[in-house]
């Protein structure tokens, strides 16, 4: 269907009449006035053969929402995402005495492009850390892919036995909840987990190492000492390993800053609260979809599938996490400090 072209005024159209019993044509009248012939001639035929000029009186009922009002709703919104429809409503009926259903409110919203969604979950990052994370984007923007490609990624993520610690979705009919298949398992304690150990680069991966102790700055000496510079070596960097984490205390530690101060070329000093920018984040979650294709019921099978697919990992997949850094950066920069959809 066509959309609706606008009415014309009563005083043009006044003025149209007025033009016509001059004498002036209908040609002349749509140049004067500038309106196409055929409205020209649609207000005079109408004045001529009903003897009327105003349009007639169109059935059904008016919105209850005029323009005005549904401005303010948006503005409502833009000011408040969470604010919910039938606050806005009450808020309305309180602030304009206009009494409307939420379900109108949510239509207005709809047909400006807005639609309820979940709040994804992001870590709060503070007003002093926005600012660091953002000096480390423009200190660190101007590097291309190449250079990232030499940059190892180390980090520790923990894997449970019986899936990970959040929320499962399944596909499932009504009254169907209690089939074995749509279950997700849980057992005293969590069942058992993994920690583990890892880097990478865009060369390969590194030694996936399996952590049963306590893991304390000492405990993450002894892992660096025993396994960077073999990962590094293995990854084709003897040339000097430029080494990346996060600001976890262990990390920070006075032992572990001097062991690295003469074993890395050049150690980045990433900001905290981002998580967003260490490529290895996403690779623990694509290494956890890997191993969740069948089910794992034991502490040994976890850690067996987990160096299974460890070793599959490729490096096209490797680059396509990496190199992509500065394009998080940017994100960073744009999004003012905030975290990033990475």
């Amino acid at each position: 269907m066509g959309r609706k072209s606008k009415n014309t005024s009563f005083d043009m159209r006044q003025l149209v009449i007025f033009h016509h019993e001059k004498g002036k044509s209908i040609r002349k009248i749509a140049d004067l006035l500038n309106i196409s012939k055929s409205t020209i001639w649609d207000i005079v035929r109408r004045y001529k053969n009903e003897d009327r000029i105003e349009s007639i009186p169109q059935s059904g009922r008016k919105p209850i929402l005029n323009i005005r009002d549904k401005r303010s709703i948006i503005r409502r919104i833009k000011c408040d995402p969470q604010i919910s429809a039938p606050k806005l409503a009450a808020e309305l009926n309180e602030h304009r005495g206009i009494s409307v259903h939420p379900e109108n409110i949510r239509r207005v919203l709809r047909s400006e492009g807005y639609n309820g969604r979940i709040a994804r979950k992001k870590p709060y990052i503070n007003a002093a850390n926005r600012t660091k994370r953002l000096k480390f984007a423009k200190e660190y923007i101007a590097k291309d892919g190449e250079w990232w490609e030499d940059v190892i990624f180390a980090d520790e993520s923990k894997y449970n036995i019986y899936g990970n610690d959040g929320r499962i979705r399944v596909w499932r009919k009504s009254k169907e909840e209690l089939n074995p298949r749509h279950l997700q398992p849980t057992v005293k304690h969590g069942g058992g987990s993994v920690m583990v150990w890892a880097c990478i680069s865009a060369h390969g991966v590194g030694e996936l190492v399996f952590i049963d102790d306590i893991l304390d700055k000492n405990r993450y000496l002894q892992i660096l000492q025993n396994n960077l510079k073999k990962s590094a070596d293995n990854m084709g960097l003897q040339n000097g390993i430029k080494f990346y984490q996060d600001n976890d205390p262990k990390h920070k530690s006075r032992i572990v800053q001097e062991f690295l101060l003469y074993t890395c070329k050049n150690i980045l000093h990433p900001p905290p609260q981002s998580p967003d920018l260490n490529p290895i984040e996403n690779l623990w979650d694509e290494l956890d979809r890997r191993i969740r294709t069948t089910p794992i019921n034991t502490k040994e099978e976890l850690k067996r599938r987990l160096q299974e697919e460890w070793l599959r990992i490729g490096q096209d997949y490797l680059k396509k996490i990496i190199c992509n850094m500065s394009t998080r950066l940017r994100h960073v920069i744009k999004h003012m400090g905030y975290p990033t959809k990475y």
